[in-house]
């Protein structure tokens, strides 16, 4: 398994082509009104973008996401952005280049509060009638490094990243996708080499699992033995007595990597457990914390790769009490759960200062929801068991 998936999001970041009728000033299609409620986010494609602190003024975005204000700190003439200036967002991020007639032309550099590897990272690059062009380079705070190549909005030409444990991967993007070999290299040093064609890898034999082995006693798995994992995707590592697991056991997936590991007493799972989950987010989430009696139970932590992080408690076996959830990009969301789900007054925290608060009802929002920007303004939103209503 590769991190290709990391370098292949990486697609969405180009800008759309600016359409011809746009510098008409008709401005067609504008995006939609802003709404920053964070339960009805829309993602619109290719829209003139109206600045909130500079009404009138236009710029043309690839991707507008509703719940997003942005800032434009820079001259604008006839409704257009032009020259140099800065470019905010609600969400933190900062950017620095200049506009065109309302697109983006020449060096930008952007600084994304809430990037792919959490905390305060750099992407730096041109930009050409609008589109990304050319080399662009981005670096995560926590020593993340991602070069690649653009022709007029689209991947093309080679790519290497690098993590602060000295893994990465180096490979070819043709049309946007990955294509020819991709190498991968691992912390330890170690390297594998994956062909690519056209986005895809080409078919490979699969890993070689261990197969499932260790001694008996008296007609009674006794000491150590490997296991083949039920869904036949890892294997177990671990110790029987008398037939039954006791101790230290560690699961790992084909590639040999751990995937869960904790003790049992007697068969049943006791004490601290980790489990890492790959895929999820951008690169998966590793869970820590306690089992009684083979059940979740005490404090639990969820860390997601990219930088947020999850705290509470489970009560045999269910999330129970309140949880609070702090963000990638430093804003805080905290607020009771029962049974697994949402449930009663939670408050969301965004990093520009706004504040959501509102009730859940079994996982989903109900009643009155109140949003207060830092300026003191508020919106109401009323919703009925998840949906919205006037």
């Amino acid at each position: 398994m590769t991190r290709y998936a990391l370098n292949s999001a990486l697609a969405g970041l180009a800008l759309a082509a600016l359409p011809a009728q746009a510098l008409a000033l008709d401005l067609e299609p504008k995006c939609p009104a802003h709404s920053r409620s964070v339960h009805t986010p829309r993602y619109i494609s290719e829209c003139w973008m109206e600045f909130a602190n500079h009404p009138g003024c236009h710029a043309w975005v690839g991707v507008f996401v509703s719940t997003k204000t942005r800032r434009w700190f820079g001259d604008c003439t006839g409704g257009l952005a032009n020259g140099e200036g800065i470019l905010s967002s609600s969400d933190g991020d900062i950017e620095e280049g200049a506009f065109v007639d309302g697109v983006r032309q020449g060096r930008w550099t952007e600084r994304i509060a809430e990037g792919w590897f959490g905390g305060s990272n750099v992407d730096e690059g041109s930009y050409v009638d609008g589109k990304q062009h050319g080399l662009w380079t981005y670096r995560s705070a926590r020593g993340r490094f991602l070069e690649r190549y653009y022709v007029e909005g689209t991947l093309h030409g080679p790519f290497k990243s690098r993590n602060p444990d000295g893994s990465g991967e180096e490979g070819i993007y043709v049309d946007g996708e990955v294509h020819g070999r991709l190498l991968v290299r691992a912390a330890d040093g170690s390297t594998e080499v994956v062909e690519y064609r056209h986005g895809k890898p080409v078919e490979q034999s699969p890993p070689q699992l261990p197969p499932t082995s260790g001694p008996y006693v008296d007609g009674k798995r006794h000491g150590q033995w490997t296991v083949r994992s039920d869904d036949g995707d890892g294997y177990w590592e671990g110790t029987y007595v008398e037939g039954v697991r006791h101790g230290r056991w560690t699961e790992r997936d084909a590639d040999g990597r751990v995937a869960v590991e904790g003790s049992f007493v007697e068969g049943v799972r006791q004490g601290q457990w980790t489990f890492r989950v790959e895929g999820l987010g951008d690169g998966g989430v590793v869970l820590q914390g306690p089992y009684v009696d083979g059940k979740q139970h005490g404090r639990w932590t969820v860390y997601y790769l990219w930088g947020g992080r999850g705290e509470g408690s489970y009560v045999e076996g269910k999330k129970q009490g309140l949880w609070t959830i702090r963000r990638r990009n430093g804003g805080v969301d905290t607020g009771p759960v029962v049974d697994d789900e949402k449930h009663g007054q939670w408050t969301i925290r965004s990093p520009d200062g706004t504040i959501e608060v509102g009730t859940y009802d079994r996982g989903k929002p109900h009643g009155r929801w109140t949003l207060r920007s830092p300026d003191g303004s508020t919106v109401v939103t009323k919703y009925l068991h998840g949906k919205q209503i006037k």
